[in-house]
């Protein structure tokens, strides 16, 4: 899981660069739902956000705080993960480590 679509799709490229499967041998999740990440192939499950809903609540909650008014000290907003191609159920259980 990547903090933003950008680095998720830098690690997908450097997987494939190594040979790793994505998503059979490494599943990748981004955030942001960058128009990008249903442009690459495979397409980048993602976490969408709504930045305009993000927008509209913080300018609130600056108008009340300028107007010496209560503003809440946390939010929450709805985020929607969106499946696309890099994500896979997880396959067998790991590997027992050798050194064990």
């Amino acid at each position: 899981l990547f903090g933003n679509d950008v680095l998720a799709v830098g690690a997908l490229l450097e997987a494939q660069r190594l040979g790793i499967d994505v998503p059979g041998d490494l599943s990748l999740i981004g955030f942001d739902d960058l128009e990008l990440a249903a442009q690459i192939s495979p397409g980048l499950t993602t976490i969408r956000v709504p930045t305009d809903e993000m927008g509209h609540r913080a300018a609130e909650n600056l108008l009340l705080r300028l107007g010496n008014k209560e503003a809440p000290h946390t939010l929450e907003i709805e985020t929607e993960l969106v499946l696309r191609a890099t994500t896979a159920p997880a396959g067998s259980p790991p590997i027992a480590d050798p050194e064990q």
